[in-house]
């Protein structure tokens, strides 16, 4: 992956979800949860809970659109996000209430460990930007009504020639000779 779009990935991950404010809600959701614990039958506690819950929920639901972005979704696979970030996260919150469903404070101490995890994870993103922008690494911006399109060429693990090799470029060629009247079809579709 290329610096840039790595910086511009880890920029817009730590953006969105500072902005989402997700820390808070996960400490929303293992506080009420250890509340819940101390007082089982409290029906308010448990109605805050379940807000918080939809919050998390509805926060990430918002985020997917940044998610989807090329530059991000590759950083996400890059830095191995599995459980952390996007609906994998809200996914292993559920699996912590699931598996703990008898103690809210064991299910409380499950997802406070997720929430480790997020934090730390975030800490080093963070970390990794601020190093990017005091070492100068631009972003790799798009502009305002543009969009990227993200073609992974494979290569065959034979190819071990030039020749070889510019025999594929070939089939490439022909499969990209196509692509401009594509590209104008959709361009066509959202105007």
């Amino acid at each position: 992956m290329d610096i840039a779009r790595f910086h511009r990935g880890i920029d817009a991950i730590i953006d969105a979800y500072q902005t989402a404010e997700i820390q808070a809600t996960l400490d929303s959701i293992t506080n009420s949860l250890t509340n819940l614990g101390s007082n089982p039958g409290n029906v308010e506690l448990a109605q805050e809970f379940k807000k918080s819950l939809q919050e998390l929920k509805n926060k990430l639901e918002k985020l997917e659109s940044i998610e989807s972005e090329n530059s991000v979704k590759e950083t996400l696979e890059s830095i191995n996000s599995d459980g952390i970030f996007g609906s994998s996260l809200f996914k292993n919150i559920q699996d912590n209430i699931s598996q703990n469903q008898i103690s809210p404070t064991l299910a409380a101490q499950a997802i406070g460990q997720t929430k480790s995890a997020f934090k730390t994870k975030i800490a080093h993103l963070t970390a990794i930007n601020n190093a990017f922008h005091e070492l100068e690494i631009n972003y790799d911006f798009i502009d305002q009504g543009s969009t990227e399109i993200l073609v992974k060429i494979p290569i065959e693990q034979d190819t071990k020639l030039l020749s070889d090799l510019a025999n594929e470029s070939k089939d490439w060629h022909q499969i990209f000779q196509q692509s401009p009247k594509f590209l104008i079809q959709i361009d066509r579709m959202f105007q």
